[in-house]
């Protein structure tokens, strides 16, 4: 998928299943259809007959997910509720050619003021089980919140740097939009290119560079005419010049460029460099539970200048509020203790059953 990402033509005759299969793993079955473009015939038929059903199936998921996402404009907007729409259906329009060759499995929204949270389910779901619940949750303690309209799944978040501790300054994020104009749901607010691009590889960087098309789009991106001293000023305020400078550079490397960015330099980037290392980089599926929230919690405390809002989202991460836990632990029960450890628990286990499953499915019978 390397070439592929990188923006160049296949020969193919070399699209066997096993490619076909990878390219789907990496969201990236578009985009490798997308570069046969001009000899499509020469494509083996098993291979041609699977991009092309899969591709469908794209087409036919991605209205679904437009109409979702122009209901769930249409309601938060006549409640007055601010918010702002990123990631899946806006990187889609404004960096590919063809807004089919990215795909998205769900809906991003910024809900900018936390306590403005509870309204926004209210105004999507008025009769959503866990309302009550959610009312006693402390509105600065939930940095996302996943609701479900039909088949959808669309997630609230009130930090879109999905780091816990929130932006250091809110005011500044929500001054650096725009409105732009997507095709089946209307005039939308959206980040401006420097702030989505900080955002996103702060996005890739916390999941490990999973996928490949996370690096197509990051080439797409970088064409772009982007004012790097807009994204570094931006990462510098939030304390994560660091960590956005060795991702910037992973990527460039992943893309077979050089880069232009700062010299490793402090302990910051020696770490980062050394935990995104070449092993644990476009792992597909799999990278989603083997790397991923040891990034995670990393991220927060290694912010400059942030340790100790860092410190209280950690204890609130290992110690959430009662109502928390019953929001997304509604299975468990008992005393508060064992159904923290019982969620602990069962969440590791999932995601090693998960893993391992992955893994096992992807060996080659002998």
């Amino acid at each position: 998928m390397a070439r592929v990402a990188a923006g160049q033509e296949i020969e193919p005759e070399s699209v066997a299943l096993d490619v076909v299969d990878s390219a789907i793993e990496h969201r990236m079955a578009g985009l490798l259809l997308h570069s046969c473009r001009h000899a499509l015939e020469a494509l083996p038929p098993e291979s041609a007959a699977k991009l092309t059903a899969y591709d469908l199936g794209i087409a036919a998921r991605r209205t679904r997910l437009l109409e979702v996402l122009r209901i769930t404009h249409e309601r938060l907007s006549e409640e007055g509720i601010p918010h702002i729409v990123f990631k899946g259906p806006v990187s889609a329009t404004r960096y590919f050619p063809d807004p089919l060759l990215r795909p998205f499995a769900d809906l991003d929204v910024v809900i900018p003021e936390p306590a403005h949270l509870l309204q926004a389910v209210h105004a999507l779901i008025p009769d959503h089980p866990d309302l009550d619940v959610l009312k006693k949750v402390p509105p600065h303690s939930l940095d996302t919140l996943s609701v479900t309209i039909g088949d959808v799944s669309v997630d609230l978040q009130t930090d879109p740097l999905r780091m816990g501790i929130g932006p250091r300054q809110r005011n500044v994020w929500t001054k650096r939009t725009k409105t732009m104009e997507l095709e089946g749901v209307g005039a939308i607010e959206v980040y401006d290119d420097e702030a989505d691009l900080l955002i996103f590889l702060l996005h890739q960087a916390r999941d490990r560079f999973r996928y490949a098309l996370g690096i197509a789009e990051a080439r797409l991106r970088f064409e772009r005419d982007i004012e790097w001293t807009r994204v570094d000023e931006l990462a510098r305020q939030e304390g994560l010049f660091d960590q956005i400078s060795v991702a910037t550079r992973v990527i460039h490397e992943e893309l077979g460029a050089s880069s232009n960015g700062a010299p490793e330099s402090g302990w910051r980037s020696r770490l980062w460099t050394r935990l995104w290392s070449p092993q644990v980089r476009l792992l597909g599926d799999v990278g989603r539970f083997r790397h991923k929230r040891r990034a995670a919690w990393l991220m927060p405390l290694t912010a400059q200048g942030r340790s100790w809002e860092a410190a209280r989202w950690i204890l609130h991460k290992a110690f959430p509020s009662d109502a928390e836990l019953r929001l997304r632990h509604p299975s468990a029960s008992g005393p508060y203790l064992w159904r923290l450890v019982w969620a602990r628990i069962r969440i590791a286990v999932q995601q090693r059953l998960w893993a391992r499953r992955r893994e096992t499915s992807q060996m080659p019978s002998s």
